[in-house]
């Protein structure tokens, strides 16, 4: 009871305990606070007060059971940029329209719950870098995902997706993208996928995939790559102009064939071997030896001497 006197208390964290409810005059009190964990305890229901904590940045209430209507207090909670509402049984009718008044929000992890499709108020949420959805019942994304413009991370792990909607092209911040346990298929990779010049890290494991689209491989910052758990029979000869990827894992698919590696180019075999400048100095830079000042052959040595001769006319007097 003392932690209410506490009124300049900035962080408080009362994680993995049993705690059943929250007193209001928690959130009365302690307005300075900008950090607070409660996750993983027996908590049902967050006191309206709630709202109080104007100044809060990161709330983690995930892990609770809460009730069915509990979030419409958080919407006023405008400073916030991290809520984590992992495993809170929500679903789409739970989920309260006002939750795009959160317009600092940066991250949001709904995983483990019983969504069948993201939210339309979370769409809204245009400053979100990373989304974490992971572990529902979704089958499909809005067009409104565009909207996400700064993202950089989107996981979408174990749901029910068969397809990468085409306007998750346009995240072109994206750098992680998670499908890991869905239902996609080759068909279901959009070919504008290539867009995504910054993305890092694409996985792909337990899916229905057979290949995947030649454009993927135009994404030239791809350091990580699980196509592990499909149904892959070949992949792109251009998977080998990947060279910033560090890891491709392929495993358990067993019909697989891995298109031949193309033979590394030899030294002075490409374009500049069939060059038409046969001078001592470029055929050494072909060489790769250090190029050495040409000298010039006798003859020609001769005839720049006598352009500098001084003309001279000879008359015959005799005649």
């Amino acid at each position: 009871a003392n932690i209410h006197h506490a009124k300049a208390l900035l962080v408080l964290n009362v994680s993995f305990n049993r705690i059943k409810e929250i007193s209001p005059s928690l959130f009365t009190q302690l307005k300075y606070m900008q950090h607070l964990d409660l996750s993983n305890n027996l908590i049902e229901y967050i006191p309206p007060q709630i709202r109080r904590l104007q100044q809060l940045k990161s709330l983690n209430i995930s892990y609770n059971p809460l009730q069915h209507d509990q979030f419409r207090s958080l919407s006023g909670l405008t400073e916030l940029e991290s809520l984590n509402i992992a495993h809170t049984q929500r679903g789409i009718s739970n989920i309260p329209s006002e939750f795009d008044k959160l317009v600092n929000l940066t991250e949001i992890d709904l995983s483990y719950n019983k969504l069948t499709r993201v939210p339309e108020p979370i769409y809204r949420l245009e400053k979100l870098k990373r989304a974490k959805f992971s572990h529902n019942e979704i089958s499909e994304m809005s067009s409104l995902t565009e909207c996400w413009t700064e993202l950089i991370t989107l996981n979408l792990t174990e749901n029910k997706l068969t397809d990468i909607p085409t306007c998750i092209c346009k995240l072109t911040k994206l750098k992680r993208l998670y499908l890991n346990g869905n239902n996609v298929t080759f068909e279901g990779v959009p070919s504008a996928i290539g867009k995504l010049q910054n993305l890092e890290v694409f996985m792909a494991a337990r899916n229905k995939l057979t290949c995947i689209p030649d454009s993927l491989c135009r994404c030239s910052n791809l350091r990580q790559m699980d196509l592990s758990s499909n149904q892959l029979v070949t992949l792109p000869p251009s998977i080998w102009e990947l060279k910033n990827l560090k890891n491709l894992n392929t495993d358990d698919n067993p019909n697989l064939a891995m298109p031949e590696k193309p033979p590394a180019e030899v030294k002075g075999s490409g374009a500049e071997f069939y060059n038409v400048d046969f001078s001592l100095y470029n055929q050494r830079k072909v060489a790769g030896l250090k190029p050495a000042q040409e000298t010039m052959p006798q003859k020609d040595k001769e005839a720049e001497k006598r352009k500098n001769y001084p003309l001279r006319l000879c008359v015959d007097t005799t005649a």
